[in-house]
């Protein structure tokens, strides 16, 4: 029977792709976001219900009320997204983007004019990355503890900044509506690119139909002296040769027509799902099925809201307007819907309890939250961890480890995918009169194309016996660049992770 649940579980990891597991607690949050194993208190509700069956043989023990009240953020930046808005918001506020069109629709354009032009491009092409964007997951929950049985309220928002690019043959990418030629009729075709990445522009550009040798060589020298080597991307590299091909479709379809660069839809989405669950959870052992072996369950019911909000480079003032505008108009673009789902785990000691090994699946139900507009789904499905909690010298040192065993992927940002390993270590020195456990650890995304680790630290104290404030952060070792250079504060170098959490427990069974 164990080993068809768990072949069951498993099969479900290698065949579906789940949210992030993210760790809505200081104490797992302390100790390198890994709870399976270690999680016994009102806070097993949520990283394995097993936890809770220590010592119970029955489905339901009452027992004096544990407490916990917990917030939590976490957020991370995926490439230079941030600075790399920030760059187009600056050119398309300091430079009249219409006034351009209207110049290189009717040939009056000069060389200087197509700077703002191919280093927009540059950077949207910077954008064309999977899984390039921003991720945020922040939230609270309060839980209630009653012997082996937990009662839980939580809600849990899960944010994402996702880059649109809209630089394809069918999109609005066209220099001008009459074709290469009106564009460059001011500029003329007496110049040649001077570096090999600008002759292999424009060894490109000829390829296209219409576009001759001269032009060719005109638009890779204005490419060339507008972004140096920046030119050297390859995406740079397919994004020009893409516009200069809609360019020439745009005359083929006729003078007036086509969808012009001033009409490009290039943005980002904001995105993303409000989860409010009402939560049941109890554990306790089973030594029919195997000696020590301990199973639990969570029944949770669920109220998602779905939001989504766009915002095109053209028309957005800076970075800061998207989040001023995102907070403003939460609630338009929303879409609510219900669901229920379970969470079932299971651990198991060994040597006495100086090893325990756990096995969690969560969201065995899936659930889908459509997004108002109709456009895709954020998903809810099933997902599973296993720990290890090794305690070798009691409460004194516990060392734990957590690793995903499901490939996540994040509705709020294309593209994103995790598994994350973490582990750490909660030292409780039994300090007379002191209630005082510190904890560290460490955590990184193996699915990363570059992964980062992410260092916790957190710290519990114990207040009059019953009362103890839970604090942990985290920070990554990597940073990125979220202002661009013509910023007047210039580039700020930030952590590409950060987050932390707080935990107010109230414990009545002194």
């Amino acid at each position: 029977m164990r080993f068809l649940v768990t072949g069951l579980i498993f099969s479900l990891s290698t065949s579906l792709f789940a949210q992030e597991w993210v760790a809505p607690d200081a104490q797992t949050k302390g100790t390198g976001n890994s709870g399976t194993a270690l999680a016994d208190g009102p806070n097993a509700s949520y990283w394995n219900p097993a936890n809770l069956g220590k010592g119970v043989n029955m489905f339901f023990k009452f027992g004096m009320p544990e407490i916990f009240l917990n917030g939590f953020a976490d957020i991370g930046v995926e490439g230079n997204v941030l600075k790399i808005f920030d760059r187009i918001t600056d050119l398309y506020k300091n430079n009249s983007f219409s006034t351009l069109q209207t110049k290189l629709n009717n040939g009056t354009a000069t060389s200087a004019d197509f700077n703002p032009i191919f280093d927009a491009l540059d950077n949207i092409a910077k954008l064309d990355n999977p899984g390039n964007g921003a991720v945020a997951f922040l939230g609270g929950s309060a839980e209630i503890k009653l012997g082996n049985m937990v009662f839980s309220l939580r809600d849990t928002v899960f944010g994402g900044i996702d880059p649109v690019v809209d630089l394809t043959l069918g999109g609005n990418a066209a220099l001008a509506n009459q074709g290469i030629s009106k564009a460059l009729q001011t500029v003329g075709t007496g110049q040649t690119p001077s570096t090999s990445t600008g002759q292999s522009l424009s060894t490109q550009l000829q390829t296209i139909p219409g576009v001759t040798a001269a032009q060719a060589n005109q638009l890779a020298k204005m490419a060339e002296d507008a972004l140096g080597s920046n030119l050297s991307s390859p995406e740079t590299q397919t994004v020009i040769n893409t516009v200069v091909n809609v360019t020439q479709q745009a005359a083929t379809a006729g003078a007036g027509t086509g969808s012009t660069f001033v009409n490009n839809k290039s943005g980002v989405d904001v995105k993303g799902l409000e989860l409010r669950e009402l939560g049941f959870s109890t554990g306790f052992e089973m030594p029919a099925l195997m000696e020590s072996l301990r199973v639990g369950a969570t029944l949770r019911i669920l109220e998602g809201t779905t939001f989504k909000k766009s915002f095109i480079f053209n028309g957005t003032d800076d970075s800061d307007e998207v989040f001023e505008d995102v907070i403003k108009d939460f609630d338009e673009n929303t879409k609510t819907s219900t669901g229920a789902t379970v969470d079932i785990g299971a651990n198991y000691p060994l040597l006495g309890e100086i090893i325990t090994v756990s096995l969690v699946g969560k969201n065995l139900i899936p659930n889908s939250f459509d997004f108002e507009d109709g456009d895709g789904s954020f998903d809810i499905n099933p997902m599973t961890r296993g720990g290890v909690l090794i305690s070798p010298l009691g409460n004194l040192i516990k060392i734990t480890a957590d690793l995903d065993l499901t490939k996540n992927k994040f509705d709020g940002l294309d593209g994103y995918e995790s598994r994350i390993l973490g582990g750490g270590v909660q030292i409780d020195p039994s300090i007379p009169f002191l209630n005082l456990k510190v904890r560290g650890g460490l955590f990184t995304n193996i699915e990363a194309e570059d992964p980062s680790v992410i260092y916790t630290l957190g710290l519990h104290i114990g207040l009059f016996g019953f009362l103890a404030l839970d604090a942990a952060g985290q920070v990554s070792s990597d940073t990125v660049d979220i202002e661009s250079q013509s910023a007047s504060s210039g580039e700020n170098d930030v952590p590409n992770r950060v987050g932390g959490a707080v935990t107010l427990s109230l414990n009545f069974s002194w």
